[in-house]
């Protein structure tokens, strides 16, 4: 289920999607949401995880965006979670793992103007590491100042290429390409370049299908040096909920004990990020 209300601002989203699904329903209306950047993540495990999105320099994380949550707690009821009803579940479920309080049923989200954008990926010899490292430096500090502006970086073996390489995706919110923030990646020598001007859906299908990047990410990480990191991105052995500080961790408990007091979801349902 995606449906739009009928002022255009709140889109309705059925939790069993993924992001094609909702894109390619809200592209033809020149609207979308702050949602995944590949057509085949699910609509649940990213908004419950935090949500990195091409949108998030305007709108913040895709969890920012999330106006009510529809759950079925474990004593079977369906509940609301918002800012006005049930605002501590709603506090609780935007990177605390919905596996912890209760099945998410919908996700009802901020919805926008959209038309098309520009993205895609371009490919480096391995020769370029220093400069792509240092390029992504400084668009993290430039990047405030454009709130459209999207880049991510990856490294990684890739056979057809015969040896490491390097990986861009840069993404602008508006039909403009090669936008001045990107002028230091633009020079650059490029193996390859994907990047075009399209709608959300098309852009997040083609990230979908791309082999390098599932590549990149099936390598081992021995460890990470972020003060912080979301469900969506940490590994399953990881102890997530300790990186959100002491004080967070134990009022995501106190909210588990309120809205699931016997841990019939810690118990019996599957999976990790368990408090």
């Amino acid at each position: 289920m995606v449906s739009l209300n009928s002022d255009r601002t709140v889109a309705k989203v059925g939790a069993g999607n993924n992001w094609y699904d909702v894109y390619k329903v809200l592209d033809p209306l020149g609207i979308s949401v702050v949602g995944g950047r590949e057509a085949g993540v699910g609509v649940g495990g990213l908004l419950l995880g935090g949500g990195i999105s091409y949108f998030s320099g305007r709108y913040g994380w895709g969890c920012d965006n999330v106006l009510n949550y529809e759950v079925v707690l474990a004593n079977g009821k369906i509940v609301n979670a918002s800012p006005y009803r049930n605002a501590a579940l709603y506090w609780a479920l935007r990177g605390g793992s919905g596996t912890n309080f209760g099945i998410v049923s919908r996700f009802d989200l901020g919805a926008f103007e959209q038309g098309l954008l520009w993205g895609g990926n371009r490919f480096y010899l391995w020769d370029n590491k220093d400069v792509l490292v240092d390029t992504f430096a400084k668009f993290i500090v430039d990047a405030p100042m454009d709130e459209f502006a999207h880049l991510y970086i990856s490294f990684g073996y890739n056979i057809q290429l015969g040896g490491f390489a390097g990986i861009a995706g840069p993404a602008y919110g508006r039909a403009i390409s090669n936008a001045t923030i990107f002028e230091d990646l633009n020079k650059i020598p490029v193996l390859f370049d994907t990047t075009h001007i399209a709608s959300m859906g098309v852009l997040a299908v083609e990230l979908n299908q791309t082999d390098f990047l599932r590549k990149v990410e099936s390598f081992p990480q021995p460890s990470h040096n972020c003060a912080k990191i979301d469900t969506s991105h940490e590994s399953q052995l990881g102890d997530v909920f300790s990186g959100y500080g002491q004080k967070s961790l134990t009022r995501l408990k106190v909210v588990q004990k309120k809205y699931d007091p016997t841990g019939v979801f810690k118990r019996l349902q599957p999976g990790y990020f368990k408090l």
